[in-house]
């Protein structure tokens, strides 16, 4: 704390206090910006509480301690239900809204002893890590047989298979690196940089960026979009080619050779359909990510991977691709202000983004607004190529399919996803309002308590995640134009296909591989609706799909289809030495390798549990071989040399073993009792 005083006059560092309302621990609505008017009851508890620590390092490290996202108590740290439109201090709110819902759930969870759980439900929590990780194997086995066996859409793209193997590689850390670095730059966004300035060098360079002005928004629009991107191009580089079957391999004399001899719906299961490569996807780069970035802040952002990743999502944002969202934007907050729903959400805040990157001068407002006019008219073609593509059944897994029928599935997954993605921020928008408001909207009152009760945050959060990175998978390969697609939409001399023609543009001259779907996706699947949810947050969590879609969510997250994200983010975190941010913001002891959430005890107890059952496997197959070779007719052990009876040398062997296991453990029972008065 004295090193911490040291800096008080340099007036660059000086914390300032009066921007963060201190809350006790047990009031739901936690530390934030800007954030509603506390009740009398909180507004006596903050007094107290600012008095007791005028001016102090802790009251940094207090605030720190209400935001800080624990992976014990939802796995999902990725942020994406933040608005990303809206301003900094509204993603501070919603995020630490969000944590503050949970942390009670975090701590009853953390303090459940063992003895308290049931054995089957310790049990049913083994068999998920075990049969997820037996699956996640699977799966990647599948997905990398496929890639090299030339069966996947990269040798669409003349990928040889080191090269799409490489390929994934990269994207899968990049992803990695992505969802939990953005989790990691909110939650420490009420810690002053000074703190880990010196500790986490890198780690301070990415806070300092992306807390300065209104980069924090500007992180999360481009983020979003880098995100959708990497996806599509694990669709374009892993994605198996119609009629993949990795029984067979191609050769270079065409003749084929039987390898897995695996039943034809596990082609069709995993390989055609992508389930595959959205479980690989899925566990290595988000979820475990996320899980060791809830607790291990710094330790997790402090790299140059980070770095770049915060320099490529700010300059996809300056680029002005994306500007067009903030026109939403606009429209939604004027139809919001006169709304009653204003003091849950956004009305004035939903435009604070858009006002901010207009600026104030006359230049910056027609810098601002040519790349408004220059993202509607890029979202305008991208839309008609996707509709065009689909129009003549060149889209992706609906080549040659009703043209009707694809459209009807690509926006009706645009939908869903969009519900997906609002639908956090408007349950969390719906906290700050008085619960008689909410009651009086029966749906709405429904859906909140559905989310919020029963422990059902953390399983709807995961479930969700596992939701909308399938269904994104699934809008790629539907939207996906290859060059063959391209080719054959071109070829009007052969008759083969009609001529993509999109504002007077050749089908030729147009980039593949899904781009415009996922710049699509990107605006009108994902950032639209954040605004909508965020602008009239109970009408959105009262449409009846709500219910429907968080059942399904929590199904998944119970069905344990990832749960080896645990199991990887423990072994993860044993590897690299990761500590929990208290430790170097609060003084906190080191830990070691002992679990620190009640998931990482279950990790631990299913790695003891495999240990013991193939140790007593092991045991129980050597006896049975060591008993048979010795009662086997004629004998094949050496007893025979000596004339010993198969019966006599059984019984002989089991003496001697009873003989040895006295020996050994008397031995230490006597000189242990050396010491003790007989």
């Amino acid at each position: 704390e004295e090193n911490e005083h040291d800096d008080d006059d340099d007036d660059d560092d000086d914390i300032s206090y009066e921007d963060h309302a201190v809350v006790d621990a047990d009031v739901d609505v936690d530390v934030s910006v800007d954030v509603p008017p506390p009740s009398s009851h909180q507004s006596q508890q903050s007094s107290s509480q600012q008095q007791s620590q005028s001016q102090s390092p802790l009251r940094t490290r207090t605030s720190y301690k209400h935001t800080r996202m624990f992976a014990s108590n939802n796995g999902n740290v990725d942020n994406d239900d933040i608005n990303g439109t809206n301003s900094s201090s509204e993603v501070v709110d919603a995020t630490t809204m969000r944590r503050s819902a949970s942390n009670e759930d975090l701590r009853r969870e953390a303090g459940t002893t063992s003895s308290s759980r049931s054995i089957l439900s310790m049990g049913w929590e083994c068999f998920k890590y075990l049969y997820s990780m037996i699956l996640l194997l699977f799966c990647m086995t599948l997905f990398l047989a496929c890639i090299f066996t030339h069966q996947s859409t990269a040798a669409n793209y003349n990928l040889s298979p080191i090269g799409a193997f490489c390929l994934f590689c990269f994207l899968i850390a990049w992803l990695f690196v992505m969802e939990g670095g953005q989790g990691c730059l909110v939650g420490l966004q009420l810690v002053h940089e000074r703190i880990y300035r010196t500790s986490h060098p890198r780690a301070y360079l990415n806070a300092r960026i992306v807390n300065e002005n209104d980069n924090m928004e500007r992180f999360i629009v481009g983020r979003q979009f880098l995100v959708i991107c990497i996806l599509f191009l694990i669709n374009m580089c892993g994605s198996a080619i119609e009629g993949a079957d990795i029984n067979m391999i191609t050769t270079t004399t065409q003749s084929t050779q039987s390898q897995f001899h695996l039943p034809e719906w596990v082609n069709v299961v995993f390989l055609q359909s992508g389930v595959a490569m959205m479980i690989t996807t899925v566990v290595l780069g988000q979820l475990t990510s996320q899980v060791n970035a809830a607790i291990c802040m710094l330790d997790f952002i402090n790299n140059y991977f980070m770095l770049l990743t915060t320099y490529v999502s700010l300059a996809i944002e300056w680029s002005g691709l994306l500007h067009s969202v903030y026109l939403v934007q606009y429209a939604f907050s004027r139809l919001s202000r006169s709304d009653e729903e204003r003091g849950a959400g956004s009305g004035s805040g939903a435009s604070s983004g858009a006002s901010a990157n207009s600026g104030s001068g006359i230049f910056s407002k027609i810098w601002f607004w040519s790349r408004v006019i220059m993202s509607c008219t890029i979202l305008c073609f991208s839309m008609a190529v996707t509709i065009q593509s689909l129009l003549l059944g060149q889209g992706g897994i609906f080549t040659k399919t009703s043209s009707a029928w694809a459209i009807v599935v690509f926006f009706t997954l645009m939908c869903i996803i969009g519900i997906m993605e609002g639908l956090q921020i408007a349950a969390f928008a719906l906290i700050n309002l008085p619960e008689e408001t909410i009651r009086q909207h029966t749906l709405a009152y429904m859906n909140c308590k559905l989310i919020f009760e029963n422990q059902h945050l953390r399983p709807f959060l995961i479930g969700r995640q596992i939701l909308v990175t399938a269904l994104m998978f699934f809008v790629a390969r539907i939207t996906a134009l290859t060059s063959e697609d391209i080719n054959d939409i071109n070829n009007e001399g052969e008759g083969e296909g009609e001529a993509l023609q999109v504002f007077g543009l050749s089908g030729r001259l147009l980039p593949n591989g899904g781009l415009f779907g996922a710049f699509v996706l990107t605006i009108l699947g994902s950032l639209a609706w954040r605004i909508v949810a965020s602008s009239f947050p109970i009408a959105f969590m009262s449409n009846p799909l709500v219910y429907v879609i968080v059942r399904i969510c929590i199904l998944i997250e119970g069905s344990g289809i990832c749960s080896s994200c645990w199991v990887l983010a423990r072994v993860q975190k044993m590897m690299t030495g990761w500590q929990p941010d208290e430790v170097y913001l609060e003084n906190a002891p080191k830990h070691g390798t002992e679990p620190m959430t009640r998931q990482e005890e279950d990790v631990d107890r299913c790695f003891g549990v495999l240990r013991y059952g193939y140790s007593l496997a092991l045991l129980v197959f050597c006896v049975a071989v060591f008993m048979g070779s010795i009662l086997a007719d004629g004998g094949m052990s050496t007893a025979v040399n000596y004339n010993l009876s198969a019966l006599g040398a059984f019984f002989l062997f089991w003496f001697l073993i009873c003989w040895l296991a006295f020996l050994e453990g008397g031995q230490g029972c006597l000189v242990g009792l050396q010491a003790v008065n007989k």
